[in-house]
């Protein structure tokens, strides 16, 4: 119920993060880097501000904007 709560599921074969954002409404984000398609979640469910691609490093937030690229 807190923002950045999330839990993992599958839409069709994609699977996707369902979270809550800042204003405390639902997000659900494709869990796929759109760098080079890796995934940026590796947990079941928790907690995050945050969501990092361990390839390259890209960051988005918890509403899926890119917020971060290293260099």
């Amino acid at each position: 119920p807190n923002p950045g709560d999330f839990f993992m599921t599958f839409m069709g074969e994609d699977r996707v993060i369902c979270v809550r954002d800042n204003d405390g409404l639902p997000q659900v984000l494709i869990n796929s880097c759109r760098h080079r398609g890796n995934a940026v979640c590796r947990a079941e469910e928790g907690h995050a501000t945050s969501f990092t691609c361990t390839y390259h490093g890209w960051t988005y937030d918890i509403k899926g904007a890119l917020v971060g690229v290293p260099g």
